[in-house]
């Protein structure tokens, strides 16, 4: 796990920790208002920790980069 991502996580922990005190709370005008908020925000930061694993993972049929092997996934071809 990279710093940016334990500092999203960190974030995130944030947020959910934040958001269970209103739902807890009952109390509060603008509570609503907030939980919505941070709503939003969680799901920001879930798609950021998404696009940082994806870019941290190979995909398959990605040449290696410094390397002289490479995969690529090709079907097999069919015979008549």
């Amino acid at each position: 796990m990279k710093v940016s991502e334990m500092v999203l996580r960190t974030k995130l922990r944030a947020v959910n920790i934040e958001f269970s005190t209103l739902v807890r709370g009952k109390t509060g005008d603008g509570r609503f208002a907030r939980m919505e908020e941070l709503r939003a925000e969680r799901r920001a930061l879930m798609v950021l920790i998404a696009e940082q694993r994806c870019k941290d993972r190979p995909h398959p049929g990605r040449v290696a980069v410094g390397s002289a092997a490479f995969s690529i996934d090709v079907p097999p071809m069919l015979s008549l």
